[in-house]
């Protein structure tokens, strides 16, 4: 296969993922071998089609009238580099607590929890950190019902109420209600009475 006949089929690719993907060279190891994906990934990056986000993560940038480039979402490349390391990714408490809406504080440092080694990755002026987590903590990984456990051990029971319940209850669907009671032994025992009256909330 010819370097013309690949740059054509990974940009066909990456224009079908659509503006703001991030992508990392994993995702086309199906059209070419890694070396070349590499070096075709670069030339699209000098040639403006593409931007390098950090090291081994790409992005085909939305575009904006007034003010240019828009850089991705952190958590989209975090995303990208958990799946590039073939690592399970946990959002952080304070950031599940923001994402329920309980907090309207945004962390001011974005740490996810990994079952990968812990690191620091550089992102523009930002840094993402990857802290290696036990299993308990990582339980429900990726998912919401992961998300409520990791909001309701960093509220802690001195915090929870009625409100904060309600709250999340009306944020999780049948599917997140059914995973959240199959890793409800993963939380705290204090906190299974408030997991009990989430997982089994009636949506009106």
């Amino acid at each position: 296969m010819s370097l013309m006949s690949i740059t054509k089929q990974l940009i066909s690719h990456i224009k079908k993922l659509g503006r703001g993907a991030v992508f990392s060279p994993k995702d086309f190891l199906n059209i070419a071998s890694r070396d070349l994906v590499d070096k075709t990934l670069s030339r699209l990056v000098t040639q403006g089609m593409i931007i390098r986000v950090t090291r081994g993560v790409y992005c085909y940038p939305q575009k904006h009238p007034a003010i240019g480039t828009i850089s991705p979402p952190l958590d989209d490349i975090a995303k990208t580099i958990a799946k590039k390391l073939d690592q399970k990714l946990q959002i952080s408490g304070a950031e599940a607590a923001h994402l329920f809406g309980i907090s309207t504080q945004v962390p001011a440092k974005r740490v996810y929890y990994t079952d990968g080694l812990s690191r620091q990755i550089k992102v523009g002026n930002q840094v993402l950190q990857f802290k290696h987590a036990c299993p308990k903590k990582m339980a429900g990984a990726g998912e919401k019902a992961g998300a409520v456990l990791q909001a309701i051990r960093y509220l802690g029971k001195q915090t929870i109420n009625d409100d904060t319940i309600n709250m999340i209850a009306k944020q999780v669907d049948a599917k997140d209600q059914k995973s959240l009671r199959q890793i409800a032994s993963f939380a705290p025992d204090w906190s299974r009475p408030f997991l009990n009256k989430i997982s089994s909330y009636e949506h009106k």
